[in-house]
């Protein structure tokens, strides 16, 4: 697909451009050098390194449509991929526990800091953990720099995770409530799923995931802490409605510069980790069926198939830069697009009205899902045409008023 392929209207796609410009930046950072040369340069965006290797990201917003609100936020390499086998779920507990227990590091009001940010969230991922703010008021900037800091490494969450009471607290009975809460049998059955199309590359491993978070432990929570939270594979963005970034810069390597990394650990080669999930796809359809335990109801989904990943990928020219743009803009529009997707039940038989897209970090496909009654498998083809005749309208159309304002139509 080439950037002719589809209509962008800047307007629209402002705070999503944004945000995949900077996940880019912070996906790639230690990659093989690209030809910085034959690359867009962003004049208004700062971005530096400091000394122990932390690095950051700083770009003011003139637009409307982020008129006093910041989005900042720490992003870091210490996802799932550095897990050992005595460490299997321990980068989302160290998650809940920082963001559970953080405020026992930062001297300030966390009663009235709450009422500061519109939102707050943080994420663990195969390939990092991102912890995120978006602030009401920019004045709030520095306050929120301090909150980041405690979170990128902090000698008191050093000592909060290796407290058996807090741990238990904040850590083992955190994550199993969250997983019991979104459906832990849910994950088996996706986990068999993929298991079955995509190979061991892709086997999680979610019961035993659990079993460990259970049983691990403090030790292995405490070095997979201390070798992983480190300045060298963390960044800092802060974007928005900034009054001074020179002023945020400085204080950025004021409170950053002093994060040591461990001498004697060696951070294992994430492009290897890359290459062990590679999957090779026989033709372009397949159908695959799965015995599934935990559910009545019939999963039938459609995975677009890419050439790479989002993480794979390493840009050196222009136009593959576009290309890469505009690929994230079709899977937006696509988001769009079905999240508005207005279902006759009777039509297609679906067992609830709304498609899901989701995406696997290092796979090679994006997921539309649908769930069916088993009396209506029979109407699979039905499904499957509707789904096509929309990637058509969205390929061909784009952003334009058709696409907008025209609902489904069923051919």
């Amino acid at each position: 697909m080439d950037v002719k392929d589809l209509p962008i209207n800047p307007g629209i796609t402002l705070s999503m451009s944004l945000l995949f410009g900077l996940y880019f930046l912070l996906f790639n950072w230690g990659c093989t050098p690209r030809q910085d040369n034959t690359l867009y340069q962003d004049p208004d965006l700062i971005k530096g390194q400091l000394d122990n290797g932390f690095q950051y990201y700083i770009k003011k917003v003139d637009d409307e449509s982020m008129k006093g609100e910041v989005s900042m936020g720490l992003y870091g390499r210490m996802g799932n991929w550095l897990e050992n086998e005595g460490q299997r779920g321990l980068a989302h507990l160290i998650e809940h526990m920082i963001v559970k227990t953080g405020n026992s590091c930062v001297d300030m009001d966390w009663g009235k800091s709450n009422r500061n940010h519109k939102r707050s969230a943080a994420q663990t991922t195969l390939s990092g953990i991102e912890y995120k703010f978006i602030l009401r008021e920019p004045q709030y900037i520095d306050e929120y720099l301090e909150v980041l800091r405690c979170y990128a490494w902090d000698t008191v969450l050093q000592r909060n995770l290796a407290d058996t009471t807090l741990v238990r607290e904040y850590g083992r009975t955190s994550v199993l409530a969250e997983a019991q809460k979104i459906g832990w049998k849910k994950s088996i059955s996706r986990e068999h799923l993929y298991l079955k199309i995509f190979g061991q590359a892709y086997k999680q491993n979610v019961e035993s995931e659990l079993k460990n978070i259970q049983d691990f432990g403090l030790e292995d929570l405490q070095d997979y802490y201390s070798n992983w939270y480190r300045p060298d594979m963390e960044a800092l963005y802060v974007v928005g409605d900034i009054p001074d970034v020179r002023l945020v810069e400085a204080s950025i390597r004021k409170l950053y510069s002093d994060l040591k990394a461990p001498d004697d650990v060696v951070t294992p080669s994430f492009s290897q980790w890359l290459d062990q999930r590679k999957v090779t796809l026989p033709g372009t359809f397949r159908v695959v069926t799965v015995e599934d335990e935990y559910n009545p109801v019939s999963q039938f989904h459609i995975y677009l198939i890419q050439p790479k990943s989002f993480l794979e990928e390493i840009v050196n020219t222009k136009k593959q830069l576009n290309n890469q743009w505009v690929r994230n803009l079709y899977k937006e529009l696509l988001q769009n697009r079905f999240r508005r997707l207005k279902v006759d039940a009777d039509f297609i038989g679906m067992h609830y009205q709304s498609p899901e897209i989701t995406g696997i970090e290092g796979a090679h496909f994006f997921d539309i899902g649908f769930s069916l009654t088993q009396k209506d498998n029979g109407k699979i083809q039905s499904i499957v045409k509707l789904v096509y005749t929309e990637l058509e309208r969205v390929a061909r159309y784009g952003v334009s008023p058709l696409v907008q304002k025209t609902d489904i139509v069923y051919h």
